[in-house]
């Protein structure tokens, strides 16, 4: 009993220097406050006022630099912290040497820590493109807002290696994974939020290869399908609606979530051809693949079998007329696309046919524009030559809002 108490006690000591190791002399402080405005301090005298400032505390200050006497080896440690709105504290960046290096920890708006890890590399700045060149290594630990674990992984050296775990909020495991240099390898495992088990995947060097089992929440056996270096190779389906399969790389692919389903062709082990989506065994959206890009029309339905927005696509980008279509099956609009932008005529119609609007586009930027209220044969705005106001109302004839634009596009 007295070797277990020791042996906790050692464990929380130490837990507690890791999370607050810090040099202890400053060398020199930078300060930001809330309005952008900097400070150095680099005077002894001036610099002990801040030797007992606990700074994982909420300060007035978007970030601070803390700079600390040279250590024997000639190496120079500082930390950074990053500051909400709030006060509270958001970020804790070690720094050894000009580059990030040691503990880093990240928190919730509320106070409770949301990411604990260690860095060996990269930029010694907080935010944006400098995160990521951060290399991570060895153990880190993600969190909510509840203080629950969601994600635990280690790194080597910025690529994840060994197993990795992930959580929902309820504290269910949700996937179990395997990495290796950086790219999934061997099993993983995928789980219903009730615990049971939902899929088990083979991976080799970041592809399937290998098995895959797919389980109902109810632990019923659906898909079993067997992967070559990525590509679909045979698979077989049972207690489904939908007859599927695959043979020889060639076939149907089944999917599913919930109430929802879908169905995709395999050529040559790979997704080519159409995809249907299900909800409650009803086909609402469809889409062709080719060499893994949008190729053709991608269709939208009601629960009535209607249509209500069809998209054509082109080597992945949207080429042609978009038309919509009012949920009772009255046309809504049609929109000349080209190269995922706005080209040529838009226009739109009330529910009962007549006219809402009128407009031309040229790259994006709205060159003219008509806009008519329900019952009059006149417009009630314009814009001509990308300048002007559109006046916007709903399907029932009712104002929604006004657009005013300069040079094409709203100010």
């Amino acid at each position: 009993m007295p070797y277990f108490f020791y042996f906790i006690c050692f464990f929380i000591c130490t837990s507690c220097v890791r999370s607050t190791d810090a040099p202890q002399a400053l060398s020199s402080l930078n300060l930001v406050d809330r309005n952008g405005m900097t400070q150095t301090i680099g005077s002894k005298d001036r610099l002990k006022n801040y030797a007992n400032v606990d700074f994982q505390k909420p300060q007035p200050y978007q970030k601070v630099l803390r700079v600390y006497t040279s250590r024997p080896d000639g190496a120079i440690p500082a930390i950074v912290t990053s500051y909400y709105p709030s006060g509270q504290i958001k970020q804790s960046l070690s720094v050894l040497s000009g580059r990030a290096q040691g503990p880093y920890y990240e928190w919730h708006e509320n106070g409770v820590l949301k990411i604990e890890a260690y860095l060996v590399g990269g930029a010694p700045q907080l935010g944006g493109i400098s995160e990521q060149s951060w290399i991570f290594h060895g153990p880190c630990k993600a969190f909510n807002e509840k203080g629950k674990l969601m994600g635990s992984m280690t790194y080597e050296r910025g690529l994840l290696e060994g197993e990795s775990l992930y959580w929902s909020s309820e504290g269910i495991l949700l996937k179990k994974m395997f990495y290796e240099k950086g790219f999934l390898n061997g099993q993983a495992e995928y789980y219903h939020l009730n615990g049971c088990l939902e899929q088990t995947i083979t991976y080799l060097k970041g592809e399937r290869h290998g098995p895959l089992e797919y389980y109902r929440p109810d632990k019923t056996l659906i898909a079993q399908e067997y992967y070559e270096e990525g590509r679909l190779q045979k698979a077989i389906y049972t207690n489904t609606s939908i007859t599927a399969g695959v043979q020889d790389s060639f076939g149907l692919r089944y999917s599913e979530a919930g109430d929802r389903f879908s169905t995709e062709e395999i050529r040559m082990g790979k997704v080519e051809g159409e995809v249907r989506e299900y909800e409650k065994g009803l086909l609402v959206r469809s889409f062709y693949l080719k060499n893994g890009l949008k190729e053709g029309p991608e269709s939208f339905w009601t629960p009535q079998g209607l249509s209500v927005l069809e998209i054509p696509y082109r080597e992945g980008r949207i080429q042609g007329e978009i038309v919509t279509h009012y949920p009772i099956g009255a046309l809504q609009s049609r929109r000349e696309m080209s190269n995922n932008e706005k080209n040529g005529a838009l226009h739109t119609w009330y529910l009962d046919g007549q006219l809402m609007m009128a407009e031309e586009y040229n790259h994006d930027k709205l060159v003219t524009g008509s806009y008519y209220k329900k019952g009059s044969g006149f417009p009630v705005s314009s814009v001509v030559n990308g300048e002007g106001t559109a006046t916007l109302f709903d399907e029932g004839g009712q104002l929604d809002r006004r657009i005013s634009y300069k040079d094409g596009k709203p100010y």
